[in-house]
């Protein structure tokens, strides 16, 4: 199998519309050089929305794979607002044109190819997800991937390698009170007061970031 070029698979990538929708178009392609490259595919689609799908390529010997994982959608791009078709996907003085050039159809095409021209011998695990832009609609669905000891995530980073990369983190908090009649305010606990000091104090407090 003759390994296609990045920058010609990030264009074919771009030149597919998944604003927000339509990335199984994307899965499939992806999913069939995958194939042809001797990984063990699989497309999840989104049991609301067929148009919609994630992708899960598997190769390896038992053991832990490195996991390479990426988005196939993208935000709006209306046509109205660019000086040319925000699909072109061709390069023009030297560019990649087009919506996801950046975030993150150049990072899926580097990953895809990176794994096939990789060592067959590397166990490696490809996740490619739909609805990152709208708060993580296809890695909620996601389910039976291999445990990684490392994830490399291609989003643009200034084109820098970052170790660690944004998440979300959801926590429940309980807090209980004590009851008192309205006229005795003082004889009671409220939870939702002592609830509201906590939500203030996250909002204020300064988190740190690294800067390499």
């Amino acid at each position: 199998m003759e390994t296609p070029d990045p920058v010609a698979l990030a264009g074919s990538l771009i030149t597919l519309d998944t604003r927000g929708g339509g990335e199984r178009a994307a899965a499939d392609l992806l999913a069939g050089l995958l194939d042809d490259g001797g990984f063990t595919v699989r497309t999840e689609p989104d049991p609301a929305d067929p148009a919609r799908a994630n992708l899960v390529a598997r190769r390896g010997d038992g053991r832990p794979p490195v996991t390479l994982t990426g988005h196939l959608d993208t935000v709006p791009a209306d046509p109205a607002g660019w000086s040319f078709d925000p699909h072109a996907g061709d390069v023009v003085d030297g560019r990649l044109r087009g919506r996801g050039s950046t975030d993150m159809k150049a990072g899926v095409a580097a990953l895809v190819v990176a794994a096939l021209r990789s060592d067959p011998a590397t166990p490696l695990q490809l996740v490619f997800t739909f609805g990152e832009e709208t708060g993580g609609d296809g890695a909620r669905l996601l389910t039976g991937l291999e445990p990684s000891p490392l994830l490399v995530v291609a989003e643009p980073t200034a084109n820098r390698v970052l170790h660690g990369h944004k998440g979300v983190l959801w926590l429940r908090l309980v807090q209980h009170g004590v009851g008192a009649h309205g006229s005795r305010p003082e004889l009671g606990d409220n939870a939702l007061v002592a609830l509201g000091r906590v939500a203030a104090a996250l909002h204020d407090h300064t988190w740190p970031v690294s800067a390499t």
